[in-house]
């Protein structure tokens, strides 16, 4: 005769159960999570390495963001010029798209919107992407531009991203209002001999996906606020405005807007990490550091952007690893 569970013994058996899938359950949230992380960093790689491939097609890097210009050539003859950043102009119905197929010149010279992250026409979103000036140079796979946590945070939120990158201002960001030359962080523009250290020139860093947190700078915010202001062109265009003091030094003091900072949007262990690319086409990982003091994030993305060998003694940030092991 076949003795049956006590209450006791069937207590005990659901609550090892329980345990043991609360443990599998964490161990694959955190696999998938580690997943996500590694596609997102293996995104920023290829973008970094279609700027490098961009770069030596053309003999220079792609400007940061579009921009255009009006000015007067050496014959006296007025010109119009549009540069494309490596994520075009928001709508292939624009003026300026518009006046450059009819081959026209631009007469009322007006700034143009650049593309965000979540814009809300999908045509509008293509075409800037598709249009920029690395597209070819990374497969043409929208796929590359999006991080995976970030689009399922979007989601969340009831919008979607279209990308989730943003390229230093360093390689050229700003628009031409009427005949007056752009600000221009760098002079000209940039190439592969360029003597400006591209492998401690910060390309490529996230966009912030508002975690609260993950930051140390004055400028983070809650996630529902950064959704509800999902079209705030500080947190979502396609180009990272750098601008700090530091040690008595100025970077980038020509800009005049809001000074932005590289995102911490990654889990690593319980501290917060930042994807990161340089101009030389490596990435990194960069850990939030475990208590204040020191650099803060603005600081730090200024020194990075700047070209600076920045120090990491893990009291103000850390490497992970330099993402390629």
């Amino acid at each position: 005769m076949k003795k049956a569970f006590t209450i006791i013994e069937l207590i005990v058996v659901i609550g090892i159960i329980g345990v043991l899938a609360g443990v599998l359950m964490t161990s694959f949230s955190g696999g998938t999570e580690s997943a996500r992380a590694a596609k997102c960093l293996s995104n920023m790689r290829n973008l970094a390495q279609g700027v490098i491939a961009y770069a030596s097609d053309r003999e220079r890097f792609p400007y940061a963001g579009s921009h255009a210009a009006i000015g007067v050539d050496s014959e006296g003859k007025t010109y119009y010029q549009e540069n494309v950043g490596w994520i075009s102009w928001l709508s292939k119905n624009d003026e300026y798209n518009t006046r450059r197929s009819k081959g026209g010149l631009a007469r009322s010279f007006q700034k143009c919107s650049n593309i965000s992250a979540f814009c809300a026409d999908e045509d509008d979103a293509a075409f800037a992407i598709t249009n920029g000036a690395i597209w070819k140079f990374v497969g043409q796979n929208r796929e590359t531009y999006i991080c995976p946590s970030h689009a399922i945070r979007a989601k969340k939120h009831a919008v979607t991203a279209r990308f989730s990158y943003a390229m230093s201002a360093y390689f050229g960001y700003d628009w031409t209002k009427g005949s007056k030359s752009a600000t221009s962080v760098h002079a000209g523009f940039v190439t592969l001999n360029s003597n400006s250290r591209l492998d401690r020139r910060l390309l490529f860093s996230e966009l912030p996906f508002g975690i609260p947190g993950a930051s140390d700078s004055a400028n983070e915010i809650s996630e529902d606020e950064a959704y509800a202001r999902a079209n705030d062109s500080y947190l979502v265009d396609c180009t990272l405005q750098y601008k700090a003091a530091y040690k008595g030094k100025d970077y980038n003091s020509d800009w005049s807007g809001t000074a932005e900072a590289i995102a911490f949007n990654h889990k690593s262990g319980k501290r917060y990490c930042a994807h990161v690319a340089f101009g030389d086409g490596h990435v990194e990982k960069l850990l939030l550091p475990k208590r204040s003091g020191g650099l803060n994030s603005v600081q730090l993305t200024a020194l990075l952007c700047g070209g600076v060998d920045v120090s990491f003694d893990g009291s103000i940030y850390d490497y992970i690893t330099d993402g390629d092991k």
